[in-house]
This record gives structure tokens, sequence and C-alpha cells, in this order.
């Protein structure tokens, strides 16, 4: 079988013409940087930024509250989702939560990803409801003024299930949040309480 890393661009793949199987190729997904935790058991955690991806992997040798932490590379991730097929081979098939910026494009990309995940019969993309719910309370007096209007579609803002009305608050001041307000100097004397898990370590 022939490996192809791209082709969704090419007329040749257009509905009615050649499909991967007559060829006898299968796609690639680009690779995904990840960080393997100590707590088999945890859920992978998958975070849009390089900066905040280092302070959570700081932060989970220290804790081990993830099985794993991924970086999702903003949009790459809904492009490199299958290569958590690759992850789960190495650890087991795990609950995926995400954890973005607050902003229009960070639902976005979660929700589209929670829907091609469904595909692939990897597991639904939930939202880290821990890191948001921090997010919001360290970050809502210095929330950042938006370049332009601030337009999110309802299915990505239902994705952020019991913070969707206080995203959408904050969408209504024409404001976002980037996920940078939860570094590290807050996570190494961050409590992690039971009542904070919810549904989402289920």
């Amino acid at each position: 079988m022939t490996t192809l890393t791209e082709y969704g661009g090419s007329s040749l793949f257009a509905p009615g013409r050649l499909t991967l199987e007559q060829l006898r190729c299968f796609v690639i997904p680009e690779p995904l940087a990840w960080e393997r935790g100590s707590t088999p058991d945890g859920p992978v955690l998958v975070i849009e930024n390089a900066a905040t991806w280092y302070s959570y992997c700081r932060w989970n040798r220290q804790r081990g509250f993830f099985s794993a932490v991924v970086y999702g590379c903003g949009n790459q991730f809904m492009h490199s989702l299958g290569y958590v097929e690759e992850i789960f081979r190495e650890i087991g098939n795990r609950a995926v939560r995400y954890f973005g910026d607050l902003d229009p494009p960070g639902l976005r990309i979660p929700r589209l990803a929670s829907a091609k995940a469904a595909g692939l019969g990897l597991p639904m993309i939930e939202p880290d409801l821990w890191s948001y719910r921090r997010l919001l309370e360290l970050g809502y007096q210095k929330a950042r003024p938006a370049s332009g209007p601030l337009e999110c579609e309802a299915e990505d803002m239902e994705w952020l299930q019991t913070l969707a009305n206080q995203a959408a608050d904050l969408f209504a001041r024409q404001c976002w949040l980037p996920q940078e307000h939860v570094g590290w100097e807050f996570l190494r004397n961050a409590t992690w309480l039971p009542a904070d898990i919810e549904v989402s370590w289920m």
C-alpha cells in the first residue's frame, strides 16, 4: 500500500472519479507532538497552543492527571486527528479532552474535530471544563478586545457545555481570552478538587 499525506485538494479525487482504495493508498495524518503521562487511566488532554502545552506537560509531570498531553497546533488538530489512533496504540483508548483559546475559532476547532472523530471511530472531543473555568476566572478582567466582530456558531458555543453562557457573555462584550492566562505560574499552585472533575473524567 502506498501512503499519501495530502490528496483532498486534487480534482482527481472528486466524486465519481478515483478513490484511494482503487489506488491501494491511504492517508497518513500529520503527526502530533505529545508527552505520555504517569497516570495510565487518565484522559488525554489536547492543548491548542505551544506555550500552554509546555506548561501543562510540566504540571502533568508533577501531578499526573492525564495519560497524555497532546499539542494540537491550532487548526492542524482537525487535519491530524487520525494520529490520535497512533497515540492510543501506545497508551490504550482514553477519553479525549480539549483546551484552547476562548474565541470562536478556538471553539470551532474542537467541535469540528469531534464531528470528524465520530467518523474515525474515535471518542468525542470534550471540553476540559476545569481548564476553561479557570481561564474565565483568571482572565475575565483581562479579556482582549476583538479586532473585528465576534461571531460564533451556535453549535460551536454548545460544545462548551455548561460554560456556553459565560462564553456568550464574553463574546457579547466583543472580547476573547487566550488560553495562556492559565500558565505555569498558576498551575504549579493549583489544587484539583473532586467538584471540578465533573463529567469530564467519566
